[in-house]
């Protein structure tokens, strides 16, 4: 692999990795109290894809980016709202999900840069929390060396607890 493409999700600084990615999945609004014992809310989807000038502040609490557009060595943020997540209510009544997320870059020359997972994350949510309100805020480091032109960027999220998955993508751009 040519290593203008290196990219890690790991936080080493150091000229040959080109950037860094992670992932948080939250949580935005309290739920209402006549929850099921066990749900999902339709079918499972990535929507609300969204390149941001900034670090998302919270359910569909966020500054687009003009354009999807970044220079190399900007922090390219995404944001992107979770549907149709399984929960399964707790003898304590918190809400337990269990998801992964992985994370593929394509770059201008359709070479993968970057493909893995980058949560894997099983978490019990308090019972205020309103499932239907889980969100993604991910973040891609690129570096002043990064190629510009058009990068894919594709997010797949497994359910775990319901044995489905989805894929979903979008595009930014680097330009100096």
């Amino acid at each position: 692999m040519n290593k203008k493409y290196v990219i890690s999700v790991i936080g080493v600084v150091s000229l040959l990795w080109l950037a860094g990615c992670k992932c948080q999945i939250e949580t935005g609004k309290t739920a209402d109290t006549s929850r099921k014992s066990e749900g999902i809310s339709g079918e499972l989807e990535i929507s609300n894809i969204v390149f941001c000038s900034e670090e998302p502040s919270g359910y569909m609490e966020y500054q687009e980016q003009p354009e999807a557009t970044y220079k190399p060595g900007d922090v390219v943020w995404i944001y992107c709202n979770l549907e149709g997540v399984k929960y399964n209510v707790n003898p304590d009544s918190s809400q337990e999900t269990w998801i992964t997320v992985n994370l593929k870059v394509i770059s201008p020359d359709d070479e993968v840069v970057l493909e893995q997972e980058i949560l894997n994350e099983h978490r019990n949510f308090p019972k205020e929390f309103d499932m239907n309100t889980l969100f993604l805020k991910i973040n891609i480091n690129t570096t002043p060396e990064m190629e510009e032109g058009r990068y894919i960027a594709k997010v797949t999220l497994n359910d775990k607890l319901a044995g489905r998955e989805v894929t979903a993508s979008s595009v930014f751009n680097l330009k100096k």
